[in-house]
């Protein structure tokens, strides 16, 4: 099911990139993206630069779901190891010693500065951070470098654009609010 939705901000976005997915200071309650809401009003409560975009409903996951339910333990583990690549190899070609992938290891678990994430390190990690609702483990990850995240996702998770949620169901129980994550998606400016 497609639905219009909407985006607006006072800095004239014109597409979804990548490094506006997380940004400082942002209220990423439903996880990190470009957010968007099917109510035209909401958008524009947010700046008068308003971008449209058509999202398919069935692309898209619950943010406040388990993420043990909704995606494996290989799927998140080949996002982490995609990612743990990416970052060794710009940390090489850059010479540059701080890597945010040993950062988000040692939190886990002992790791020394050097060691090379091989897949049963990534599923080990994973196992970690997928009990946790889908809007966290995002989080999570995306907090390692944003722009590697999605890329990563996007390449590994080809069919999960992002996240919706009902933001107040009380109140307007038929608004839909979307974070998306897949850069690629088409928008208009209105």
């Amino acid at each position: 099911m497609l639905i219009t939705a909407y985006h607006g901000d006072n800095f004239g976005t014109v597409m979804l990139e990548p490094v506006c997915m997380l940004l400082p200071n942002a209220n990423c309650a439903e996880g990190p993206g470009i957010y968007f809401s099917n109510k035209l009003r909401t958008a524009k409560s947010y700046g008068k630069n308003i971008i449209r975009a058509e999202l398919d409903m069935s692309r898209f996951v619950e943010s406040r779901a388990y993420a043990d339910e909704v995606f494996s333990v290989s799927q998140i583990a080949s996002v982490i190891y995609k990612m743990a690549q990416l970052i060794q190899q710009h940390a090489v070609v850059e010479d540059d010693e701080y890597n945010p992938m040993e950062t988000f290891i040692s939190n886990w678990k002992e790791w020394y500065p050097g060691q090379k994430v091989t897949l049963a390190v990534a599923r080990e990690l994973a196992r970690y951070i997928i009990v946790d609702e889908v809007r966290n483990l995002l989080l999570t990850l995306a907090d390692i470098d944003i722009e590697t995240f999605v890329y990563c996702w996007n390449m590994e998770m080809s069919d999960i654009d992002g996240v919706y949620a009902y933001p107040n169901k009380a109140a307007c129980p038929d608004e839909i609010h979307f974070a998306v994550l897949n850069p690629d998606i088409q928008v208009d400016i209105l």
